[in-house]
């Protein structure tokens, strides 16, 4: 029995308005799908783009024993008001990088012929060779750019070594971030290549006690307020300046692609 005024289709047995409706409906549904799928590919978009980090790359495709050496090392902290000195003719480091990871494990660094200075009374003392607690590193970034940089941490608890200067003791605590600068001062290029040697640059802001980075990008996340602290004969924040170069048992490379 056919209702007054409703026609039928005599292809699908349906009203015709049911029919638009339902056109209707899977246009709207086609059109909140490929809103969906542009949605998702920028989140992806965008995802992909902030979780840019650095990374070690060794040529033998594992785990890279490193060694390095480095010139003058200087430590800079207070004492009673005044800026004192440690000053370390050169230094040896040794750890493991690990291969397309941003880590560094079982990092040492031995530091030689150390002198302590406060040039505002002129006291000098002979320091003993000082070596450094086993430390952990993780490569990171400027947040503001693509400068790589390296955040050095004791392994275990917060002490990186014992200073010791003719009976005076420092304990130096805290982290660091050195930089690995995209050229070195070879002027080698050192980013995205299979190398011999990186250098790592340690730096002071004007030569004080104040480290030139505080704040480093890791996978995303941004750490803050990262410094090194000193205990006992000196005391308060404390900066390191120097410069390392870092050789491997194989090649080993920084990527930032």
């Amino acid at each position: 029995m056919v209702g007054r005024g409703v026609p039928f289709s005599s292809a699908f047995d349906l009203p015709l308005w049911q029919i638009e409706s339902e056109k209707q409906m899977k246009i709207m549904r086609l059109a909140l799908a490929a809103l969906f799928a542009v949605l998702a590919f920028s989140a992806m978009t965008a995802s992909s783009a902030s979780a840019f980090h650095p990374l070690f790359l060794t040529a033998s495709g594992s785990e890279l024993l490193f060694s390095g050496t480095g010139g003058l090392s200087v430590l800079r902290a207070e004492k009673l008001g005044n800026v004192g000195e440690v000053d370390c003719k050169e230094s040896l480091v040794h750890g493991f990088a690990l291969n397309g990871s941003t880590l560094a494990h079982k990092v040492f660094i031995l530091f030689h012929t150390c002198l302590l200075t406060i040039p505002a009374t002129k006291e000098h003392k002979n320091c003993l060779d000082v070596t450094t607690k086993l430390m952990k590193a993780e490569l990171g970034l400027l947040s503001t750019t693509k400068t790589v940089l390296l955040l050095l941490a004791p392994e275990s608890g917060t002490e990186f070594t014992k200073i010791e200067c003719e009976g005076n003791k420092t304990t130096v605590g805290g982290a660091i971030i050195g930089e690995i600068p995209a050229t070195s001062a070879g002027g080698t290029g050192q980013y995205n290549k299979d190398l011999a040697e990186i250098e790592i640059v340690f730096a002071s802001v004007n030569k004080n006690q104040f480290q030139k980075y505080t704040s480093i990008e890791l996978l995303g996340s941004l750490m803050t307020g990262i410094k090194l602290i000193v205990t006992e004969f000196l005391g308060g924040e404390a900066s390191d300046e120097g410069s390392a170069i870092l050789k491997g048992d194989g090649l080993i490379g920084v990527s930032t692609k």
